[in-house]
């Protein structure tokens, strides 16, 4: 599932941002891609934490394969950025890349990127929502097929709202699939893209937190994985419990503790954006097929006890954190609805 999700989630990057998918689902050729990625993140979020490996050059030395990769993945932005760039204004549909042109092209001194910052831009951009958005889904789904009564709902619920797969697109009717969006929301909280902390600088004067004060300089942060499993919000934590998102209405604890996208002025700016695909995404498949847990690898992706205290729990979706979340499963069987 993994994987399928990973080459789904990409391939709708490059169309939005780029008007052209990666063909990551119908052939091989980039498919590097996702595994030099989460590589490189890993990279960088080490060095953040360790900045002397940065200033002593020691990354040409611990991270020697993974510098020659990134080197393949740049080459393969600046092609994605040039093949963009001769379109000009022939797409379709405006993608986040015709509004990067638009500003260079509203400015009058001189243009606002450089054709090196269009590169830059493009890197950010194929990474930017894709293997968070792929977490997400496979986690959807291990919750879902580890929790009948969960899928169950959530069949009713799409086969009820919609009489053909071209309906379930953007708009009234799939907002109002609530345990749709509550079954996705669960998993985002259970197991979040981004499991660790997002440190923030505490600006001039300090700041007190929790009677503890912080001087100025002084980074912070708390990890998405402990407040989403706090038992002050979210009690029975470590069970899968959609409902707990239609109780107590939008204002309350629940909703108010929840940041797999961040919060404030640093929150992701493609939140609405990765919801809207997250829940187009999984109603369909719902509505298209039947699924279960493949008999003969039914654990990957779970807990166990002989895995260690914290990856103990059979029920919870495993992480490995690496500033972004990599997994692995669940192996999924699909069949094709009968009365279609």
């Amino acid at each position: 599932m993994t994987q399928l999700a990973d080459y789904l989630s990409f391939d709708i990057m490059g169309d939005i941002c780029f008007s052209s998918p990666f063909g990551m689902l119908d052939k091989p050729d980039n498919r590097y891609v996702l595994d030099v990625l989460p590589q490189g993140v890993n990279g960088l979020n080490m060095s953040g934490w360790m900045p002397s490996i940065l200033r002593l050059k020691l990354g040409h030395i611990l991270f020697a394969k993974l510098n020659q990769d990134m080197k393949r993945y740049e080459a393969f932005a600046n092609q994605q950025s040039r093949k963009r760039l001769a379109m000009g204004d022939e797409a379709e549909m405006p993608d986040v890349y015709s509004h990067l042109l638009k500003a260079n092209r509203a400015s009058k001194d001189r243009p606002l990127f450089t054709d090196h910052d269009l590169v830059g831009e493009s890197s950010l951009l194929i990474t930017g929502g894709s293997d968070t958005t792929a977490t997400a889904i496979s986690a959807t789904f291990f919750y879902l097929l580890h929790n009948p009564e969960a899928y169950e709902q959530l069949q009713a619920e799409v086969h009820s709202r919609f009489n053909s797969i071209n309906e379930i697109v953007g708009g009234a009717a799939l907002s109002s699939c609530r345990w749709l969006r509550a079954c996705i929301d669960e998993a985002m909280r259970m197991s979040p893209g981004v499991p660790g902390l997002l440190p923030r600088q505490a600006l001039a004067g300090g700041v007190e937190i929790a009677g503890h004060v912080f001087a100025e300089g002084v980074d912070l942060g708390v990890c998405h994985y402990a407040i989403h499993h706090n038992e002050a919000y979210y009690p029975d934590s470590f069970h899968y419990r959609p409902e707990r998102w239609l109780e107590g209405g939008d204002n309350s604890l629940v909703h108010a503790a929840f940041c797999p996208f961040s919060i404030g002025p640093r929150g992701c700016v493609g939140k609405s954006m990765a919801i809207k695909e997250l829940m187009i995404t999984i109603a369909r498949v719902v509505w298209l097929y039947e699924a279960r847990l493949c008999p003969e690898d039914e654990k990957r992706g779970a807990g166990g006890e002989l895995k260690g205290y914290g990856r103990h729990r059979v029920g919870e979706y495993q992480l490995c954190d690496m500033f972004v979340s990599k997994t692995d499963g669940p192996v999924v069987q699909f069949r094709r609805r009968v009365e279609l």
